[in-house]
């Protein structure tokens, strides 16, 4: 069996993993006592990894990349071939796109030719 040490409240027994200088639990100061507790090592297996989408990893059925597609929907065309290229095929809805560089280089002429060629649909 492994020991681990916590911090126990001697005020309303709460319990905290780290000391601090007050309960947060019930808000009094310099009640904390340390303990040290028995803890059992896990015997069960561990639970399936999850995926962003609350799915397991076994329910997801992997698909080679090269079988994938993305609905045409996600990405809008700029109107700028070049920069629709470098952005992997248009803007994608509800991101952001930061364009820096050094002054003069033509950022403000850019979006203004983004802004006017999506103006234009």
């Amino acid at each position: 069996m492994k020991s681990r040490t916590v911090f126990v409240c001697s005020e309303c027994g709460a319990k905290s993993i780290k000391w601090m200088g007050r309960c947060s639990h019930c808000g009094q100061w310099s009640t904390l006592v340390e303990e040290t507790i028995d803890v059992e090592p896990e015997t069960s297996k561990k639970a399936p990894r999850r995926t962003s989408m609350g799915q397991t990893a076994s329910d997801t059925g992997a698909v080679p990349f090269s079988q994938m597609s993305l609905p045409s929907y996600i990405r809008t065309q700029s109107g700028l071939s070049e920069l629709d290229r470098v952005l992997g095929g248009g803007l994608v809805h509800g991101s952001v796109v930061l364009l820096s560089g050094e002054p003069g280089i033509g950022k403000s002429t850019v979006l203004m030719q983004i802004s006017d060629a999506l103006g234009q649909d």
